[in-house]
């Protein structure tokens, strides 16, 4: 393997990593974003029930401005997430065109050898 190639594998794996480590933290911020939902919901029906007044409101207000900063970090790392994924791709159809390159190369020494 030539160091072009193993430079792009490495860039694959590291690529790799990143892709799992963004992944897991789309999935724990969708997470915590539905958890919030859920307590936004309770606070709303507290709310309607008539029980407590202004604290559950700061404390809705509270929720719902931790739940849109949560949603907007969602998306932030989606996005991060498509563009990772892309550089993956990227670097994939690489390392396949210099493993077809060389594979073209060692044939032709080959034929050239037996000459």
């Amino acid at each position: 393997m030539t160091a072009e190639e193993e430079l792009l594998e490495q860039k694959l794996h590291v690529l790799d990593a990143r892709l799992r480590r963004a992944e897991d933290e789309r999935d724990l911020l969708i997470m915590e974003n539905e958890e919030l939902q859920e307590q936004v919901t309770v606070l709303a029906e507290q709310l309607d029930g008539g029980g407590g007044g202004s604290q559950l409101q700061k404390d809705e207000a509270s929720r719902e401005e931790e739940l849109i900063a949560l949603s907007e970090e969602i998306s932030r790392m989606d996005m991060e997430l498509r563009l990772l994924r892309d550089s993956h791709a990227t670097v994939q159809e690489r390392v396949k065109e210099v493993t077809a390159i060389k594979e073209a190369v060692r044939v032709r020494i080959i034929r050239v050898t037996v000459q």
